[in-house]
């Protein structure tokens, strides 16, 4: 979704935004949505029976005898044989249950609130995640991850606040017209003239602020953003900041960014909280200069004063539901831009696929048929026409300079990219059918990938070889078959803690070398049909990448291998040799012949 193109001005559009990410909760959650607007009905109900209860309780206190309602005579005709004081009794008892009733739901009530915003958050946040993750990889290489990690994780946190927020001004929006209804009831003039004074300062504070905070929004979406990208960036690359001393850049750069987000954000909590003070200001003092003149020109001064009192508890009870309507639509309007980053996500399209899929899926072998490739919005083809044949249990090695195409051919192998031209096939079936889907899914499952600078999780070594397969279900005899074959296995066993032993943030507290035999251990772990090499033994030494070699050739005769190397040594392995260059394929060259 285009941000650029969203129409800020309109009042309802954070709303609706909500509405729209509210379709896709589950069924519990819709159900458990519907209680909690009923909660808060009933909330908003109990502090209205509590208010309107107020005024005969000050009434018979005050003026037991001289007073409108009369409410004393009238509980003793209902009631025969109660004296004066039993009645002031019972009115303080309900009133003060009602009172503390009230305050027990209202704090069960922002309980469930928060309980059910974190639940919604997080179901929303899964699905995000869920929905970018099987996106196909011709769009993750399009976008900026820090976007992406920012939209899923930091702009989450500002659509929680937003849920809560709605959550809020609805309740505060039931309470407040419960209040007003109660105040309508005991004193209509007056009540509507406090009604209409407050909505004339809080619409009028609210359309003059409105642009601002939906442009301050949009300004924190964007800033939350590049302060993530500046982080990752700045420890990313801390080795080369470190000796070349460029720390106050990268700090200068963060200190720029940040300092802009954090002003945004103090700009909108202020438009947020300002109006709370010149509404108590005024209302104060009217009130204090009604009490005045009632006192000095009233003769019924003791007959006014409940109905003030009530109406003061009332505008007591009032003002801080209608600030906090105003303060939660204000931090609403704040986050429709990270409203619609997240709901961008979670409507993204996600092709079904069948969980179905065949072991045995690549038998005799793999065509490359006048197969060519270029982007979308790129004209310029990056493979031409390429066309060539890999038998089961073959060993290709792949040569080139650097763009000469390698990398994209292996992504249109492993299934990742489609051609835009020619045709893929895996035992004569079209790997990019639509009509199979099972092939595809088989055929990814079938080979591993092993690249230069490979993947590593911040967990045991264990974990890192049986990768995606729950711990209780790892096999600890086929994980030490895998590292012997990786050659890792002796180096493992004289750690303290062995398979247990954690490899840190990308593998950090292993050397290069180590890391490649762990992602090598991976593939054999695995057990996987086809096996695509991609500058694996980069951080090897020869001896090393020699006995790997040796297990490849002896465990894992049957073993489809591709290579991507520059080092003629490790190609020595393969039983063919394609060349490429300026996205052609220029040269196939038998075992022999290169070693002659």
């Amino acid at each position: 979704m285009d941000l650029n193109n969203l129409d800020f001005q309109n009042f309802s559009e954070p709303f609706l935004l909500i509405l729209e990410l509210k379709n896709y909760l589950s069924k519990k959650r819709k159900r458990q949505s519907l209680v909690l607007f009923l909660f808060i009905f009933f909330s908003a109900l109990l502090e209205s029976v509590s208010i309107s209860l107020f005024l005969p309780f000050v009434q018979i206190v005050t003026n037991p005898v001289k007073n409108q309602f009369n409410f004393l005579e009238k509980t003793k005709f209902i009631f025969n044989n109660i004296s004066d004081n039993q009645i002031i009794i019972t009115y303080g008892v309900i009133f003060i249950f009602l009172v503390i009733t009230s305050i027990i739901i209202k704090i069960l009530n922002l309980w469930l609130i928060n309980k059910f915003v974190a639940l919604m958050s997080s179901d929303l946040a899964i699905i995000a995640y869920k929905k970018t993750i099987n996106q196909p990889y011709e769009i993750h290489i399009k976008r900026n991850s820090s976007e992406v990690i920012s939209t899923i994780i930091t702009e989450t946190d500002f659509c929680v606040s937003a849920f809560n927020s709605f959550l809020l001004f609805i309740n505060a929006l039931i309470m407040s017209f419960f209040i007003i209804m109660t105040l309508l009831i005991i004193n209509p003039t007056i009540s509507f003239i406090l009604f209409l004074f407050l909505v004339t300062i809080y619409a009028t504070i609210s359309y003059f602020s409105n642009k601002i905070l939906v442009s301050n929004g949009k300004k924190i979406s964007i800033g939350v953003k590049k302060q993530l990208k500046a982080l990752r960036e700045g420890i990313g690359e801390i080795k080369e900041i470190l000796l070349s001393y460029n720390q106050d850049f990268y700090i200068n750069r963060y200190r720029n960014i940040d300092s802009v987000l954090r002003m945004n954000v103090s700009t909108n909590k202020f438009i947020g909280a300002y109006p709370r003070f010149i509404v108590e200001g005024i209302l104060l003092l009217s009130l204090a200069i009604a009490l005045i003149f009632l006192r000095i020109y009233s003769d019924s001064f003791n007959l006014y004063l409940p109905f003030m009192l009530t109406v003061g508890v009332g505008i007591q009870k009032l003002l801080p539901m209608m600030q906090q309507a105003y303060l939660n639509y204000a931090q609403i309007k704040s986050t429709t831009a990270s409203l619609s980053s997240l709901l961008s996500l979670i409507k993204q399209p996600v092709n079904k696929e069948s969980n179905i899929y065949k072991n045995n899926v690549f038998k005799d072998k793999i065509v490359f048929k006048n197969v060519g490739f270029h982007y979308t919005k790129d004209n310029r083809k990056i493979l031409k026409n390429i066309s060539f044949e890999i038998f089961k249990g073959e060993k290709i090695g792949i040569k080139g300079k650097t763009g000469s195409g390698k990398t994209t051919l292996i992504d249109l192998l492993m299934g990742l990219l489609s051609p835009t031209e020619g045709y893929i096939l895996i035992d004569n079936k079209d790997l990019n059918s639509e009509k199979n889907k099972i092939l595809m899914k088989s055929w990814r499952k079938s080979l591993s990938h092993i690249p230069q600078n490979p993947l590593l999780i911040d967990s045991t070594i264990k974990e890192n070889i049986a990768l995606g397969v729950p711990i209780s279900e790892i096999d600890e005899g086929r994980l030490k078959k895998a590292a012997k074959c990786a050659d890792i296995y002796d180096f493992i066993e004289n750690l303290k803690y062995k398979y247990n032993s954690n490899v840190g943030e990308q593998g950090i507290k292993f050397s290069g070398g180590q890391k490649q035999r762990i992602a090598i251990a991976r593939a054999f772990y695995k057990k996987s049909k086809i096996l695509i090499l991609d500058e694996h033994t980069s951080s090897l030494d020869i001896e090393t990448e020699k006995r790997i070699t040796n297990n490849l050739n002896f465990h894992f005769k049957d073993l489809t291998i591709i290579v991507i190397a520059h080092r003629l040594e490790t190609l020595k392995m393969c039983d063919r040799v394609f060349e490429f260059k300026n996205g052609n394929l220029i040269k196939i060259e038998n075992n022999n012949l290169m070693n002659s």
